[in-house]
């Protein structure tokens, strides 16, 4: 979910080089760059700032320079791998917004259609960039009108059957491309919204494919963090990293990386506990209040000082 924040965070940390439990790689949301960069100006400044990964975003292609369209062509796709192995880097997954719009579990027949070929449009592009996962939301109950056009009006039950039947077909899809399907948790979708949920649907669905994309600040909206962690265990393929204020349950919770009330000591502590080994996305959106270089190296310093395994 790409949330606009603005506002810097004072006192931010500086000189620390990032090696989660000498495990984990830090990797980096595509969101968080000028949207005027290309893919191989965006890959650049990533790695500068020590990012040695990129979630990349699918966009429905009328941004300034969109990266991954309906229509990305194979050659276009080779580049952007080719540019990643340039400059050192890897696809951590590929992620969108669009899910808002196109929902797996809507009951318009034809609106799950175009979620289902954005899905499978996603697992494309993932195994093409050599992406482990993608992101997915499996269904929405209601959600604020900021993040969709479409009132729905439908039962808790409704959209569960629908979503597990959707998700367990598609995961077929992805295993014969061999990208797994990460679950995320988003809060603001009304679905699976405690880690015991998340739990119950991957274990309904049952497939090796599917597994747990855990958001670190949507976790912390109603809920703590770490416990998610804990009960989701194994079941996580991918992390993302962001800040919220707990109990503040509208757009507003989000804070700029380390600027909100995420226990993030005991993040760590789960992490560990049960040895995950996956990448660490930091999802934030371009601060156009700072130069674009400045933002991104304080990305990766706070998120180095808050994941350190030191």
């Amino acid at each position: 979910m790409n949330i606009n924040i603005t506002s810097a965070c004072p006192g931010a940390v500086s000189g620390h080089a990032f090696l989660y439990k000498g495990e984990c790689m830090l990797s980096i949301n595509t969101w968080a760059f000028d949207p005027t960069l290309t893919f191989a100006q965006r890959v650049s400044a990533a790695s500068t700032a020590g990012f040695k990964a990129v979630e990349i975003n699918f966009e429905e292609g009328h941004e300034e320079i969109p990266l991954l369209t309906w229509d990305t062509p194979s050659s276009t796709l080779h580049e952007m791998q080719k540019t990643l192995e340039d400059h050192g880097c890897v696809a951590s997954g590929v992620c969108t917004e669009l899910f808002w719009h196109y929902s797996l579990a809507s009951s318009d027949p034809v609106e799950r259609q175009k979620s289902r070929d954005l899905t499978l449009k996603m697992v494309e592009y993932a195994a093409a960039l050599h992406a482990p996962s993608i992101v997915v939301i499996p269904g929405i109950l209601c959600s604020p009108r900021e993040l969709g056009t479409t009132i729905r009006q439908q039962s808790s039950m409704d959209v569960w059957t629908r979503a597990v039947d959707e998700v367990q077909c598609l995961a077929e899809q992805a295993k014969k491309m061999g990208v797994v399907l990460g679950i995320e948790n988003v809060h603001f979708n009304s679905f699976l919204v405690s880690p015991l949920e998340l739990r119950s649907f991957i274990t309904t669905v049952n497939h090796p494919f599917v597994k747990a994309h855990l958001d670190v600040g949507n976790a912390n909206i109603a809920g703590a963090a770490h416990d998610w962690i804990d009960v989701l265990g194994g079941n996580i393929c991918a992390v993302h990293v962001k800040d919220t204020i707990q109990w503040q349950s509208n757009l507003d919770t989000f804070r700029p990386l380390g600027c909100g009330n995420v226990d993030w000591d005991a993040v760590k502590a789960s992490l560990t506990r049960i040895r995950y080994d996956g990448f660490l996305t930091v999802e934030q959106s371009f601060n156009r209040k700072l130069p674009s270089g400045a933002f991104l190296r304080s990305l990766f310093e706070t998120a180095s000082k808050l994941l350190s395994g030191e």
